[in-house]
């Protein structure tokens, strides 16, 4: 009887799990990111991946904000990213980024000329995008509303990744930002 139960036991450890592995590809938000920094976000197992891209990804006029959802399992992240043009609304923008990195649950997130602020599982980068014709940013914000509220440093520091390299591809490749190419590769800094 013992060695039938023990067989048991081993049977039932190297039974595969009723989830399926998550698949998340190598290129996201319609093929503008990639799935490297989604992938230690996202589950492993469950729901398969999907995604839903706005616009391609790509800012158009008269089109709301490019929006990018993503879901694997039992959670999901939204990213977005805005041009703001106008002395006033950048000011308003800059003024709304520096004061939720100054809240007690977030943190100042700096890389090059960026600012911006870092939560357990959100992300929001702010970068210089002036033209000879009107000041301007672009700001980018990543959030995982289904993620748990507990601090998790290596979520905290992927959402901050994702919100800048976000912040990289808006920037320099699609909306051609003067000086966007001095945005530094990798993640940025959180401050303490």
């Amino acid at each position: 009887m013992t060695a039938l139960a023990l067989t048991g036991l081993v049977v039932w450890y190297f039974w595969p799990s009723k989830d399926p592995v998550v698949a998340i590809p190598q290129r996201v938000c319609g093929e503008k990111l990639s799935g490297k920094i989604v992938s230690e976000l996202l589950p492993k197992t469950g729901s398969a991946f999907n995604e839903d891209v706005d616009n391609k990804f790509e800012l158009q006029d008269g089109r709301p904000a490019p929006t990018c959802i993503l879901w694997a399992g039992d959670r999901g992240i939204t990213l977005v990213y805005y041009k703001i043009t106008g002395s006033d609304f950048v000011r308003e923008w800059r003024t709304d980024y520096k004061r939720k990195a100054e809240q007690s649950e977030f943190r100042t997130v700096t890389g090059g000329n960026t600012v911006g602020y870092s939560g357990s599982h959100s992300a929001g980068i702010i970068a210089d995008c002036t033209t000879p014709e009107d000041e301007g940013i672009v700001a980018v914000s990543a959030e995982g509303p289904d993620f748990p509220d507990e601090e998790n440093e290596k979520v905290r520091k992927n959402f901050a990744t994702l919100a800048a390299e976000t912040l990289r591809v808006a920037a320099q490749d699609i909306l051609k930002c003067p000086g966007a190419g001095a945005l530094p590769a990798g993640a940025p800094e959180i401050g303490s």
